[in-house]
């Protein structure tokens, strides 16, 4: 074989085999990027929004990475600086541990101190009550690795008074009212705690407070202070914390207007079909709008006497 056509033969193998190698390296750079993708565990964790129950702590992970400091149920200022030490276990981090309260404040270490790890976090000023407290961290793998528990913050000075809402004007929809969807508004009553150190505390969510309501005919309200009314009509919400009591009126669908049941401003043919269709209920109290002439039942005679109401002639809607 000449010379020249063996050397053409050298790199045509040459070739081919670096065009295998490159794509075997490739299929191998992909294999390991999706291996890669099944040992990362994706978690988003979601901080509890107002109105949401504190999530209850999450168990030791089974090989042990957990608080070991302050313990669950531990008491803490607000304000003061704690440590909090976290046993990663038998697991070797890559990333973290970070630290935070309730999602309100976060606090992290580097991985290269020796284990167990003590992070500092200052507890907010404003926070009262339970909060979680929660560590995370990422292993060599990068797993996710998640452990919490609760601790209860108190105020550094006395509790003064107690702030609710002056009153609290609920809207009233007759028409998802009477298709049996009754759960179509609900308003939060907001609880304030007043303290020496000029701090207003929020107490809505807080175990201690609590809420009732007079008339469980007009209005109800949970244990997170959500008012959800039941019937148009006046009553009181009574709330408590720490031996402070306030007392908020609460208006379901009460208009100024008198006659005006839809809360549109006048007194039209919409207000005479509300009030037929509940002719012959008893009314839900003294101040149910329906009752026109306030003899506790809703009948003819406030049928009658809505119509003398009337914004326009013939009890005619805007519209005609």
């Amino acid at each position: 074989m000449p010379r020249w056509r063996a050397y053409r033969t050298l790199e045509w193998f040459i070739f081919v085999g670096l065009t295998v190698a490159t794509f075997a390296g490739l299929v191998g750079a992909v294999m390991l990027l999706f291996a890669a993708k099944g040992k990362v565990q994706v978690v988003t964790y979601r901080v509890p929004q107002r109105g949401e129950a504190i999530p209850p702590p999450a168990a030791a992970d089974a090989r042990g990475f957990r608080i070991t400091s302050p313990t669950t149920g531990a008491v803490v200022m607000a304000g003061q600086v704690i440590s909090v030490s976290v046993d990663p276990g038998v697991h070797r981090l890559a990333e973290g541990p970070l630290v935070d309260i309730s999602g309100d404040r976060f606090a992290t270490t580097k991985v290269d101190e020796k284990p167990p790890y003590s992070v500092d976090i200052e507890v907010p000023l404003t926070l009262i009550g339970p909060q979680l407290l929660r560590a995370v961290a990422r292993d060599d793998s990068m797993g996710l690795l998640e452990t919490s528990t609760l601790i209860i913050v108190e105020a550094p000075s006395p509790l003064q008074d107690i702030a609710v809402p002056e009153e609290m004007v609920l809207f009233w929809d007759w028409d998802r009212a009477s298709a049996g969807d009754p759960k179509f508004r609900t308003e939060r009553l907001r609880v304030s705690g007043i303290y020496a150190d000029e701090v207003i505390r929020d107490l809505t969510e807080n175990p201690e407070t609590q809420y009732q309501a007079v008339n469980l005919k007009i209005a109800t309200i949970d244990a997170a202070g959500w008012v959800l009314p039941a019937a148009p009509g006046r009553t009181t919400i009574r709330v408590s914390y720490r031996g402070f009591l306030k007392e908020v009126p609460v208006a379901v669908g009460i208009s100024e207007l008198e006659g005006d049941l839809d809360n549109d401003l006048d007194v039209d043919r919409d207000d005479l079909e509300i009030l037929k269709r509940a002719e012959g209920a008893p009314a839900t109290g003294p101040d149910d709008p329906r009752d026109v002439n306030h003899d506790q039942t809703i009948d003819t005679a406030d049928f009658n006497l809505l119509r003398t109401l009337c914004s326009r002639a013939q009890c005619k809607t805007q519209t005609g």
